[in-house]
């Protein structure tokens, strides 16, 4: 073989492969911020549309029913299984029908057969309802569990109505329990003085807000369940709805036929603080169950009471933040909403 066709079938030297693989290595370093950049917006756009189709299903019940629905109904009238016009349910369930969720609504209404005899009128609480994850209740930019169980589980909250119990499904979206009075029947318009377009509807939750560290114990925190509120867990944290402090401060703790048993948890409020309204994507172990928490960087995607999404950056501070969720203080907005 000559000396030129030797050199034509020359491979790389090791020098040169490595360069290559250097090369490789940074360019890669390069494009994952921008692949990353991309899924969030996806996952952010996923989101948006999720809670538009929230915004237009609070709208369409409220034309329905001539009333915003409330954020939780808990009503016995009366003593045992017999009681007429027995209702534990949330908002999540009572929109369902308005997010193509009509059969899963109805299996937690009487017109289920296995429920039609016990006098109940909605019970989203049945492990064929509670434990069903709801697509448009799901945040793709989450990776949190899409039912309790990991870390902990929460399966009691369902009375262990199956065999193996049913944990119940997890989502990602709060309501404004001063929107959505659970004491009071409003009308759309009588429900946000402030304005529709002032006000703040619906704001986000981690389905698992991991407390670990800020808690200090391995499995603190609080899950974000559709079905859930405080009268199974105990516990505002784990339920779809928040502004539990100001709403007792502002509302009163008086029982009423819609709320019979008062508001037990102080602990889920609408902001941190004056200068923290809320947390964006936070490290593992360091979110604050006490307040909304959004799996987005650096911002909120709310739903305005106008039925629109709009974003709102961490740069907001606390105060302008709280008026925006308070719906009838008359407080004027800041300059930074």
């Amino acid at each position: 073989m000559t000396s030129s066709a030797r050199s034509r079938l020359r491979g790389f030297t090791l020098i040169e492969l490595l360069v290559v693989i250097a090369i490789i290595a940074v360019l890669i370093g390069l494009l994952l911020p921008a692949v990353q950049k991309v899924r969030e917006a996806a996952a952010r756009m996923q989101c948006s549309n999720n809670l538009k189709q929230v915004g237009l299903a609070t709208h369409n019940y409220a034309d329905a029913n001539q009333k915003v629905p409330n954020a939780w109904l808990q009503q016995w009238n009366g003593n045992g299984g017999n009681s007429p016009n027995r209702d534990v349910t949330t908002i999540w369930h009572l929109i369902l029908p308005y997010v193509e969720q009509e059969a899963l609504y109805r299996l937690g209404t009487n017109a289920d057969p296995t429920v039609a005899g016990w006098s109940i009128r909605l019970w989203c609480s049945r492990p064929s309802v509670g434990g069903v994850s709801v697509k448009t209740y799901l945040c793709p930019a989450d990776p949190g569990p899409t039912t309790t169980g990991t870390p902990t589980s929460f399966s009691w909250a369902f009375n262990d109505q199956t065999t193996p119990a049913t944990e119940p499904a997890t989502s990602n979206y709060a309501a404004n329990v001063m929107v959505f009075d659970p004491s009071v029947n409003k009308q759309l318009v009588n429900a946000m003085p402030d304005g529709l377009s002032n006000t703040v509807a619906i704001a986000h939750r981690m389905r698992w807000c991991d407390a670990s560290v800020v808690w200090g114990g391995a499995g603190q925190g609080a899950f974000t369940g559709w079905a859930l509120h405080q009268f199974e867990t105990g516990n505002t944290r784990d339920s779809g709805y928040f502004g539990m402090p100001t709403y007792n401060a502002l509302r009163g703790l008086n029982a009423t036929r819609q709320n019979e048993f008062g508001v037990p948890s102080q602990r889920m409020d609408f902001w941190e603080s004056s200068a923290v309204p809320f947390y964006a994507n936070p490290r593992p172990g360091y979110c604050q169950p006490h307040v909304p928490t959004s799996p987005h960087t650096s911002v909120m995607v709310t739903v305005l009471g106008d039925g629109s999404v709009r974003t709102v950056t961490t740069t907001i501070t606390g105060t302008t933040w709280r008026n925006a969720c308070i719906p009838d203080d008359g407080a004027p907005l800041g300059g930074d909403w």
